[in-house]
């Protein structure tokens, strides 16, 4: 199985700047659905057989580091 990582965006909001919608992302960073929910974006990847990853911290989100994503 492949990995997909959801991440929240936009990308480099401040601490207070609100969610508009997340992603699902391969390695390469390609993005490759984008979604209204965190949940949304979860189930369209394990109904097409990829493992999603969530980050542990937002702000940490370098897809070559492993520890710092977990699998849901």
């Amino acid at each position: 199985m492949r990995n997909v990582y959801i991440e929240a965006r936009p990308k480099g909001r401040g601490d207070h700047e609100p969610i508009t919608h997340y992603v699902a992302e391969d390695d390469a960073g390609q993005v490759l659905g984008v979604f209204d929910s965190q949940v949304a974006a979860i189930d369209w990847a394990r109904k097409r057989g990829y493992v999603a990853l969530l980050a542990r911290i937002r702000q940490l989100n370098d897809k070559k580091v492993p520890h710092y994503w977990r699998s849901v």
